[in-house]
């Protein structure tokens, strides 16, 4: 196919970091066929997700100024010159490349949509998010990128049905996928994670994987450790930290409790799935998340997954894979999270799980993406 008939397509992301949704984009845009796609990449920011991408994706990032001053400052721009420095860059980088249409990757992208509608380009946004993350963004904003959008692409079923509420003109569903061929464990690292621990013998390790938020419900991942304390179970937390007082707080919270039933890391890229592997059952303690990666990555590895109903885990888990925990009641998830772990205590590694997480490898999700980019973004 020659490059006049390829579809071409300028992505954007708004960090280019190891953030679930961008992990998931990057994941589709490597396996998507180049002999179909021409496809480039614009980033907010220069993330490390640019140098994993293959040598025949472009990618572009923003090099104005960092963090909320960048976006302050480019507004006023935008005022006084009715030209903003990221509108001058996207445009002779569109007007360069030519797309056939802008692929938005997150609502954090209001203002590649605003710059998208001034210069009558078309245009989607894949949404990931949940209720409580529309506050990253204002009302107008939000009715705006939507209703300017060529289509709409979820993440799952609970988000498709938030766009549909919201109204917009067409909502299509894309899952969120992982790269199975990476997710690889070492059986003595394991093992040596486990012992340097200090579990105790006969005690089951029950992880959770994320940042340190209220979102991802850390505080209620230390507070059924804190209610299950003399209970044969330990405690992972595997992920970064915010600075933020909540984060703060809840660290001392394990100190003044004297809480040895848990720990929290945050292991390398190299080690993560060894620390991973290392526990026995899964607890997706969020309060909202719409299809983590981490869900799909401990099920590959084969673990037993209880979570909270969050969003798309009800939509992936089944009864030979895992449990759904219909409160946000501490004392009942607690209650629940100990009968069903002490019912399915002797399943340590689940086929189930791990045939379940196979359906949203990268590869062949990647192929259902061609599709729907085939549908809805025909050459111009």
């Amino acid at each position: 196919m020659s490059n006049k008939s390829k579809i071409k397509i300028l992505f954007f992301t708004p960090f280019a970091g190891y953030t679930g949704s961008e992990v998931s984009l990057t994941n589709l845009m490597k396996q998507l066929d180049t002999k179909k796609f021409e496809i480039r990449l614009y980033a907010m920011s220069k993330g490390e997700l640019l140098d994993t991408l293959p040598a025949q994706i472009t990618t572009y990032y923003y090099k104005g100024i960092g963090g909320l001053t960048k976006r302050f400052i480019n507004k006023l721009t935008r005022v006084f010159t009715k030209n903003g420095e990221l509108e001058k860059d996207v445009m002779n980088i569109h007007n360069e490349f030519k797309p056939d249409i802008w692929y938005l990757n997150t609502l954090l992208l209001d203002n590649i949509a605003s710059i998208a509608q001034k210069n009558r380009i078309k245009y989607a946004v894949h949404f990931h998010e949940l209720l409580k993350q529309y506050n990253y963004i204002s009302a107008d904003k939000m009715q705006e990128m939507l209703s300017g959008a060529s289509f709409t692409v979820g993440c799952c079923e609970s988000v498709c049905g938030n766009l549909k509420v919201f109204g917009t003109s067409k909502v299509l569903k894309q899952y969120e996928c992982i790269e199975t061929d990476r997710i690889k464990s070492d059986s003595e690292k394991v093992s040596s994670i486990r012992n340097s621990l200090s579990v105790p013998d006969g005690h089951a390790i029950i992880a959770m994987s994320g940042q340190r938020t209220d979102i991802k419900g850390f505080d209620i991942f230390i507070d059924v450790a804190r209610r299950l304390r003399d209970k044969p179970y330990f405690f992972l937390w595997l992920g970064g930290s915010c600075n933020t007082g909540y984060a703060l707080f809840l660290e001392k919270i394990i100190a003044y409790h004297k809480l040895v039933n848990i720990k929290i890391m945050h292991p390398s890229r190299e080690e993560y799935y060894n620390y991973l592997d290392s526990c026995d059952v899964f607890f997706l303690s969020s309060r909202e998340d719409s299809f983590p990666l981490v869900m799909l990555e401990a099920a590959f590895l084969g673990k037993y997954i209880v979570s909270l109903n969050s969003g798309g885990a009800n939509e992936f888990l089944d009864e030979n894979s895992g449990h759904i925990i219909n409160s946000l009641n501490v004392y009942e998830i607690a209650s629940e999270l100990d009968d069903v772990c002490r019912k399915n205590k002797n399943n340590t590694v689940l086929e189930r799980s791990k045939e379940l997480a196979l359906k949203f490898d990268a590869v062949k999700q990647a192929k259902l993406f061609e599709v729907l980019l085939q549908n809805e973004c025909p050459k111009q």
